[in-house]
C-alpha cells in the first residue's frame, strides 16, 4: 500500500515536472518568435510559484494574493531569496488537466491583454498543485533583476 501511494507521488511529480517544463519550453518558443531572449528557469520563482499554485489548490480560487506572510506576489520573491528584482508579473489560472497545452494556450490568451511573454524579462519559475479530481492550479512568475556589478559599484 505505501509503495503504490508512493508510485503515485513519484508519477505526478513527473508529471508535474515534464509538464511545467514542456510550458516553459513553449513559452520561449513563444519569445523567440517574436525576438525576445528566452527566460531561464529560476529556482527561486519556482519555489514563488509553487507556494502560490499550492495556496490557490488550498483555497479551491484563483487569485494573484494569498493569505499570511507571503500575501503578495512581491513577498513571495522576496520569501523565495531572488535578489535584485528590478521587474516582475505573474500569471495564475486554472486548468482541467496537467499537460502543457491547454496552459499554454491560456498563456496566450493572457498575454493577448498585458503582454508579458514580450516584456524584456530575464527569468521564469512555473508551477502547479492538482486537486485530486484533476483541477489544476498554475502559478507562473516573470522577473529581471538589477545589474548585480551596477549595485556592487554603487555600494562601494
Amino acid at each position: 500500500m505505501q509503495h503504490q501511494l508512493m508510485f503515485k507521488i513519484l508519477i505526478f511529480a513527473i508529471s508535474a515536472f515534464c509538464s511545467t517544463a514542456q510550458l516553459i519550453e513553449a513559452i520561449n518558443k513563444f519569445r523567440l518568435q517574436n525576438r525576445q531572449e528566452p527566460l531561464k528557469n529560476d529556482e527561486h520563482l519556482t519555489i514563488a510559484a509553487q507556494e502560490h499554485a499550492d495556496y490557490m489548490k488550498k483555497s479551491n480560487t484563483v487569485t494573484h494574493f494569498s493569505r499570511g506572510k507571503s500575501h503578495t506576489l512581491l513577498d513571495r520573491i522576496q520569501n523565495s531569496k531572488y535578489e535584485h528584482l528590478k521587474n516582475l508579473g505573474q500569471y495564475v489560472f486554472m486548468t482541467n488537466d496537467d499537460t502543457y497545452l491547454p496552459a499554454f494556450q491560456e498563456v496566450l490568451r493572457m498575454n493577448e491583454k498585458d503582454k508579458y511573454l514580450l516584456k524584456p524579462f530575464e527569468d521564469i519559475g512555473v508551477a502547479l498543485s492538482q486537486t485530486p479530481s484533476g483541477r489544476t492550479y498554475w502559478a507562473i512568475v516573470f522577473a529581471s533583476k538589477f545589474d548585480s556589478s551596477l549595485i556592487e559599484s554603487i555600494t562601494n
